[in-house]
């Protein structure tokens, strides 16, 4: 198993995020991960926001995940 970790800034907010990839047969499971500790002022705001806000851009960079590791 393989993973890759990465520290993302977000102003004062600082993200953990993993990518952690694991061998299945001739396939690989991808886990795409990320925790923030968020200040009360942003869990305020977050109310309103949508829940599916940036789930785009996940499911965007898992898609050219999948196209640049199944490239010869």
């Amino acid at each position: 198993d393989k993973s890759v970790k990465s520290d993302l800034e977000f102003g004062p907010m600082v993200g953990h995020g993993s990518l952690d990839l694991e061998p299945r047969g001739d396939s690989t499971a991808v886990k795409w991960s990320m925790r923030m500790d968020v200040p009360f002022i942003f869990r305020a705001a977050a109310m309103f926001m949508s829940a599916d806000e940036g789930a785009k851009d996940f499911e965007d960079g898992l898609a050219n995940l999948k196209t640049q590791s199944e490239r010869p």
